[in-house]
């Protein structure tokens, strides 16, 4: 490969860097974007008082409106499976523009705070404006902000929506009097969900996950479509040597075919798994599965951040390209490459970091196909340019350096070793700087070589202070 790269050079021709009218593109949506339906009035949902913990009340669907411009075929696309079933209720008896009917939409919106002391029955409260809600509505929350403000211990004589309110309340004050809290709740309803999912969370030490999974195998039990619990459940083993009963588990998830959200949360978790243990074969696997369904709905719904964006889909498909680019798989990772490209050319979110990342892979894969006059075109554009990428950027946090940068261009396109010895070098002399650490890894994982690759991505942790095992 290194004679290959030095015999490149004498093909190269310089260019210029991205100029000014670069940087003034702006986003735009694929064609295949499907309109966004907003509603105008949050929707209430009782569940036991369980949304007082959650902050992240919105959600998105996926729908067919029937003639009569109610939806159908519901499919979530963000927001909590906890809320999906009384969520998806209220959705359908709502009605759309009739100009939609029989068309697929997108339909937006948010669950409202839990106004106490709601009891019984769920209800639709709606607010002519969800962001100035009425006078009526104002009394109600002022009174349950007020209830709330006035946290007693809890005593067996309270109500259990009162128990659960005040558990929420002390589970960042006081773990221990938020799980008396919870228990005292489960006395009084052994079901209740929102106490058993505080319960998990509070109950002994952090690492008993003992206690957490008996609390999560009742939540299961009695919602199996709360997914974010059962992914918790399926992380709740004891040691590092059980991680093949994690695996087991997350992929027992993903064979349900959950909604996309949660088939990416899984997917996630089996991708750290698999990459913590050096399993090329199966991270490959996981990270396409993640990239198709990233794609599939950025098509439908895209997303200036979040899951259906091109930021999360190139963040992705980058270590997917490395990964196939040592696993000499060079055609599929030329294809992710020139896919990467295309995206941060439309996206300004994107750096110059990026696109030279992804024109280095781009040129080492084409060098690897026997196409050296095309990369040696790829490697011209950063030859000059490589020196003043550093520039910092809206998605990169100004990891980079410019000999970090001279060296990546010199491990792609010129002398392998040099750059190489230079990344290494960077990196002795500068521990704390993620920047060489990530070159180093990516270099690795570029040859194949994973065990060299972890050890870069375990000093690069270090310096970013991530310690998980």
């Amino acid at each position: 490969m290194q004679g290959k790269r030095l015999a490149l050079a004498s093909l190269l021709i310089f260019a210029l860097s991205a100029t000014a009218k670069d940087s003034e593109k702006v986003t735009s949506p694929p064609p295949t974007a499907l309109p966004v339906l907003k509603l105008k009035s949050q929707i209430q949902v009782q569940l036991d008082g369980v949304l007082n913990r959650f902050n992240y009340r919105e959600f998105v669907y996926l729908a067919t409106l029937d003639p009569a411009g109610k939806p159908i075929n519901l499919l979530l696309l963000e927001g909590n499976t906890l809320f999906v079933s009384e969520t998806s209720d209220a959705l359908r008896k709502q009605s759309f523009d009739p100009k939609y009917a029989n068309h697929q939409v997108i339909i937006a919106g948010s669950v409202a705070p839990d106004p106490a002391p709601l009891r019984g029955t769920p209800v639709v409260i709606v607010l002519q404006n969800p962001e100035h809600p009425t006078p009526a509505d104002e009394e109600i929350l002022k009174a349950e902000r007020e209830h709330e403000s006035q946290v007693e211990p809890c005593t067996p004589s309270m109500d259990k929506d009162d128990l659960v309110r005040h558990g929420f309340h002390y589970e960042s004050r006081n773990r221990v009097e938020a799980f008396r809290c919870f228990e005292i709740a489960l006395s009084k309803r052994p079901d209740s969900i929102a106490a058993l999912d505080g319960a998990s969370r509070t109950c002994g030490q952090e690492r008993e996950v003992d206690c957490r999974r008996s609390y999560l195998v009742q939540i299961a039990a009695l919602r199996p479509d709360f997914y974010e619990a059962r992914e918790r459940l399926a992380l709740a083993h004891h040691t590092p040597e059980e991680q093949d009963l994690v695996v087991a588990d997350l992929r027992k998830l993903l064979a349900e075919d959950p909604a996309p959200p949660v088939q990416c949360a899984i997917l996630n978790q089996l991708i750290f798994v698999a990459q913590r243990a050096g399993d090329i074969q199966n991270e490959v696997i996981y990270r396409t599965q993640a990239s198709e369904i990233m794609r599939k709905y950025f098509a439908l719904y895209p997303s200036k951040f979040g899951l259906y964006s091109r930021i999360e889909i190139v963040f992705n498909d980058d270590s997917l390209a490395l990964l196939l680019e040592g696993t000499h798989q060079w055609a599929d990772a030329e294809v992710i490459y020139r896919r990467n490209i295309a995206m941060s050319d439309v996206d300004p979110l994107f750096e110059k970091e990026e696109k030279f990342d992804n024109q280095l892979g781009l040129a080492r894969t084409l060098v690897a196909q026997g196409k050296d006059k095309d990369a040696a075109h790829m490697c011209s554009k950063w030859k000059i340019p490589a020196r003043f990428v550093a520039n910092g950027g809206e998605v990169s946090v100004g990891l980079e350096n410019a000999p970090v940068e001279i060296a990546k261009w010199d491990v792609s396109c010129g002398n392998e070793q040099e750059g190489l010895a230079r990344l290494q070098k960077e990196a002795a002399a500068h521990p704390s700087d993620r920047a060489a650490y990530i070159a180093l890894r990516d270099y690795y994982y570029a040859h194949g070589d994973v065990k060299n690759a972890l050890k870069a991505e375990e000093h690069n942790d270090l310096a970013s202070g991530d310690t998980r095992p």
